[in-house]
């Protein structure tokens, strides 16, 4: 008796674990879309700006030719589009799909984009970035961007941080030996213009950062990050495990903060062997107002 209710139980588990695979495999190959709201100031928006966030792409096409997602970002037609890091991965044989999606993109609002880890571990950020920039691409390595949108002064400094370029770095932001660059002069610039004012990072870490170099001590309105995936693992709102946040970090996802406010992305890829759990991609809507 003991053994059958043994292999019964066993048998259950099994088909209850096997049922959860298939629900994370289906889940792991779809996307959703968070949407936030943010009030800046200090003075009203003639009308509200929806900025759309595709974070750690990771070459990943959802659909033939990443058709799901230029359909996606059809439907919530943003008024512009940002890409915050590692929209491919370091090992890349083939730019071209990835280079065709963001030509699509670019159609449909102004693609800006940053590098992350990945594109710089590369060996091959030139190459890369002049082919995102031949499909039309606007892409930010410590610049700013400067213009006008829906009738408001738009600022956009994006920034290319160099961390975890190796494992070596991996492993001294495990041990908190990392030495951050210093963007004191480009923050201080970007506090001093009018309108509104977006900080692109692929590092969330680096809002609180160390002492004075944290970036939520300067004066702008919204950084966008992602890097984290989310926390690979997920239980609940809490993430289990980030690069240069360790165990149970506190920026894998969500709105964090007000002004400047701070919004991770969860991310549509995944470099990693190990596969994210309870961890649905995303897409991000902001809309500022």
């Amino acid at each position: 008796m003991n053994k059958t209710l043994t292999a019964a139980a066993g048998g259950a588990a099994a088909l209850g674990l096997a049922a959860f695979a298939a629900r994370e495999y289906r889940r792991n190959r779809s996307f959703g879309c968070t949407c936030y709201h943010l009030t800046v100031g200090p003075l009203p928006l003639p009308e509200p700006i929806r900025l759309l966030q595709v974070a750690d792409l990771h070459g990943r096409m959802f659909g033939k030719g990443g058709r799901d997602l230029a359909d996606m970002a059809r439907v919530i037609s943003p008024d512009l589009i940002v890409m915050t890091g590692d929209t491919v991965s370091a090992d890349c044989k083939n730019l071209l799909p990835t280079a065709r999606l963001l030509r699509v993109l670019c159609q449909i609002a102004p693609v800006f984009l940053i590098p992350g880890n990945h594109e710089l571990r590369s060996g091959r950020w030139e190459e890369i970035s002049q082919g995102f920039r031949s499909v039309g691409v606007i892409v930010l390595e410590n610049e700013r961007f400067d213009g006008e949108i829906k009738g408001t002064p738009l600022h956009i400094l994006g920034l290319s941080e160099g961390l975890a370029v190796s494992r070596v770095d991996y492993l001294r932001e495990f041990l908190g030996t990392m030495r951050h660059a210093d963007r004191t002069a480009a923050l201080s610039d970007l506090a001093d213009c009018g309108g509104v004012r977006i900080v692109l990072s692929h590092f969330p870490e680096l809002f609180a950062g160390i002492g004075r170099l944290s970036y939520r001590n300067f004066h702008f309105d919204l950084m966008l990050a992602g890097h984290a995936h989310g926390g690979q693992f997920r239980a609940g709102r809490f993430g289990v495990y980030a690069p240069g946040q360790g165990l149970f970090p506190r920026y894998t996802a969500g709105m964090h903060g007000w002004n400047p406010a701070l919004v991770v992305s969860r991310g549509l890829g995944n470099d990693s062997p190990v596969p994210r759990v309870n961890n649905r991609p995303e897409l991000v809507l902001v809309t500022l107002q």
